[in-house]
């Protein structure tokens, strides 16, 4: 790692690196200080990133005056990219829980699905960042990958959702397919999450983590987080902001059934990847987690289960 760094022409000999220990992607994140000045380096696998991408997303953000990062310099060493961007001096919204009510990161959560309303009121429909895939297949693949894992190699977690129940998730899940007919694609962040929402001193919301910005179904924003609406008071508010906020406070019932589907959806597609890395401890406390979820909500209506949870009734 060091010799890779020292190979980054940006920095003085003197510069200072710190480890920033916050990534799920296997990307090496740095906060560095050099010469008074503070910046985050972030160095990925060159397949894992389109800076070109990025230069057009940071355009747009800033178009629609949404604060985020700024691209200060990249370069290719070997088989990765190091991004250099400019160092927000502030603090991701979930780690400042103790500090904001419920209802500040309702607000907080409202004034960022504004602003990607506006971005999709107006801002013309590029092909480049379209997501191109069919729901029906991508669901009913990650289904059928479920149901074998459910069956085989997991078959454990069945003592803590049971076939009966499963085949009446799945069911539903399927039914649910149909919500997305009429549904047009539209520019998304597609990892919505406190976590990659910072805020400075000044209470300025930054927008960070924005490789994976595209054009998607609205409700894929959630497709990894949406879970975490469920952990605590300020995460759900900060989610049922950030919808309301989109849809200008008139959410369409088809939302609702996509906000059932993608849970589920969810639950299978994080199983499927902890099953390949994770052991049946922490897979059995997973499920178990998420199943507390299912039983605070009604899966078989089609209600706002952001909404409609007692899971922080105690």
């Amino acid at each position: 790692m060091d010799n890779l760094v020292s190979k980054i022409n940006f920095f003085s000999n003197n510069a200072l690196f710190e480890e920033i220990k916050d990534s799920n992607s296997g990307a090496i994140l740095k906060k560095v200080t050099d010469n008074n000045q503070t910046y985050f380096l972030k160095i990925v696998f060159k397949e894992n990133v389109d800076v070109v991408k990025i230069k057009k997303i940071i355009e747009i953000y800033e178009k629609y005056n949404i604060n985020t990062i700024k691209l200060l310099d990249y370069g290719y060493i070997d088989n990765q990219v190091y991004l250099i961007y400019n160092f927000i001096d502030g603090k991701a919204l979930n780690t400042v829980y103790d500090q904001y009510s419920p209802n500040d990161y309702y607000h907080m959560g409202f004034n960022i699905g504004d602003g990607y309303r506006k971005i999709n009121s107006t801002l013309e429909f590029n092909n480049y960042f379209i997501n191109d895939y069919n729901i029906n297949d991508l669901v009913n693949y990650y289904i059928k990958s479920f149901q074998q894992l459910y069956n085989g190699k997991l078959s454990y977690i069945k003592d803590i959702i049971s076939e009966e129940k499963m085949n009446d998730i799945i069911k539903r899940m399927k039914s649910l397919i149909s919500s997305f007919d009429n549904e047009k694609k539209v520019y998304i962040h597609a990892d919505m999450h406190p976590k990659n929402i910072m805020i400075d001193c000044n209470h300025n919301l930054y927008v960070i983590d924005i490789e994976s910005f595209c054009i998607d179904y609205f409700i894929m924003n959630v497709r990894w987080s949406i879970a975490a609406a469920f952990k605590n008071k300020e995460n759900n508010e900060f989610f049922k902001g950030f919808v309301n906020g989109y849809y200008n406070n008139n959410i369409p019932l088809n939302f609702n059934k996509q906000l059932i589907l993608i849970l589920i959806f969810n639950f299978m597609e994080h199983t499927i990847e902890f099953s390949k890395t994770k052991d049946k401890d922490f897979i059995v406390n997973y499920v178990s987690r998420i199943n507390k979820i299912f039983n605070s909500i009604d899966l078989f209506q089609d209600d706002n289960i952001l909404e409609k949870t007692t899971i922080f009734d105690s």
